[in-house]
C-alpha cells in the first residue's frame, strides 16, 4: 500500500527541505490567483480576448531570456543568494500589482509590465530553486523529492485559480487574490533565509553571464 502514495520520507528528514516544499508550495497557488487577477482587470479594463491573451506573451519572452542567464547564475554564484534575491523581487512586483488594483491605478501597460519583470524574475531564480533540492536531500531521496514537487506544482495550477476565483468573488474586490500573493512570496524568501550556504561547486575560472 505504501507504493500507491507519495513518499514524505524528504519532508520528514530534512527540515530546509520541508520550509522550501511549503513556501513553494503555497506561492505557486498564489501565483495562480494573481494570473486570474491579472486576466480579469485586463478583461475589465478592455473587454478583449486578444488583450487577455497578450498577457501569456508578456510571461513568455522573459521567460525565455532570463531563463538562460538564470542557469549560469546558479552555476556561478551562491544558490541560496540568488533564490533569495529574486524572491525578493517577486515579492516587490506581487507589491506592486496589489497597490495598482488598492489604488485603482487601472493601466494595461502597468499590469503587462509588472506581469513581465515577475516572469524575468522567476525565470532567473527558477534553476537556482531547481539546483537547491540536491544540494538539502540525500541522493538516494531525490526521486521522491522531486516527485512531492510536481505534486505541489500541479495542486497549485488546479487549485490556485479556483480560490482566485472564488476570493474574488466573495469579496468584490480584485485585492485579494493578491494580497495573498504578497503573503505567500514572503513564505518563499523565509524558508530561503533559512537555507545554509550554497556556494557553487564549479570551478571560479567558470564563465559567466550570458557568455557561458
Amino acid at each position: 500500500m505504501a507504493k500507491i502514495f507519495a513518499d514524505l520520507t524528504p519532508l520528514k528528514v530534512s527540515a530546509p527541505y520541508r520550509r522550501i516544499w511549503f513556501a513553494h508550495g503555497v506561492s505557486n497557488i498564489g501565483q495562480q490567483m494573481a494570473s486570474v487577477a491579472v486576466a480579469l482587470q485586463i478583461w475589465e479594463l478592455t473587454n478583449s480576448s486578444l488583450m487577455v491573451g497578450l498577457v501569456g506573451l508578456a510571461q513568455l519572452i522573459p521567460l525565455i531570456g532570463f531563463g538562460l542567464y538564470g542557469g549560469s547564475l546558479s552555476d556561478t554564484f551562491d544558490r541560496r543568494t540568488v533564490g533569495l534575491i529574486t524572491a525578493i523581487g517577486m515579492l516587490v512586483t506581487s507589491l506592486m500589482l496589489f497597490a495598482q488594483a488598492f489604488l485603482s491605478f487601472d493601466s494595461v501597460g502597468f499590469l503587462y509590465l509588472a506581469v513581465a519583470i515577475q516572469s524575468a524574475f522567476f525565470a532567473v531564480g527558477n534553476p537556482a530553486r531547481q539546483a537547491i533540492i540536491p544540494r538539502i536531500v540525500p541522493v538516494e531521496l531525490l526521486p521522491a523529492a522531486n516527485a512531492l514537487g510536481i505534486i505541489t506544482w500541479n495542486l497549485g495550477f488546479t487549485l490556485g485559480p479556483l480560490i482566485g476565483g472564488f476570493l474574488i468573488a466573495a469579496t468584490g474586490a480584485i485585492t485579494a487574490p493578491y494580497l495573498l500573493d504578497v503573503v505567500a512570496f514572503a513564505a518563499v524568501i523565509y524558508a530561503m533565509y533559512r537555507l545554509p550556504k550554497l556556494p557553487s561547486t564549479q570551478s571560479a575560472d567558470a564563465s559567466r553571464g550570458w557568455k557561458s
